[in-house]
């Protein structure tokens, strides 16, 4: 069960990643051909999220239309980039042994350490949101100089 969750976010997340790959190229002849995974990529990015838990993998592509696989680490940020499945597995797995060697914070700094994380988050949620405010507005003023253009009205 937890294999066919795992697969179909993984196809979710290389299917969302490959739609903003498309809508971010701006240019009309960008035409390289994307590159699709088979059920085998598949399901080797489903084991690698299985088993690295605590990092976000997803697949976007280059401009040439090649796979680069990346994984975020949900509790520092830490980000790791492959052009091939083994090599972000090799990476994953000393990243995270890396970062299993760095000890915690004392419990004196960890209040402030989780007010200060919050406040961040806070205005990074507000950041990101004004993008979005600002996206929308530019595809809504873009599709109605479309419209006036070719003569219809709202």
């Amino acid at each position: 069960m937890f294999q066919a969750s795992a697969r179909i976010w993984a196809l979710l997340t290389l299917t969302l990643g490959s739609m903003l790959v498309l809508s971010a190229s701006s240019t009309p002849d960008h035409t390289a051909a994307q590159h699709r995974p088979g059920d085998s990529e598949l399901d080797e990015i489903a084991d690698i999220a299985a088993s690295f838990e605590e990092w976000l993998v997803s697949c976007s592509h280059d401009e040439r239309g090649r796979p680069v696989y990346q994984a975020e680490h949900l509790a520092t940020g830490v980000s790791v980039t492959a052009r091939s499945l083994e090599v972000l597995r090799l990476l994953l797995r000393s990243t995270a042994r890396g970062l299993s060697a760095i000890p915690l914070p004392s419990a004196r700094i960890r209040p402030f350490l989780l007010a200060h994380e919050g406040r961040r988050a806070a205005a990074e949620a507000r950041y990101a949101a004004s993008l979005a405010a600002i996206a929308q507005q530019t595809e809504q003023d873009e599709l109605a100089e479309i419209l006036s253009g070719a003569g219809v009205t709202r």
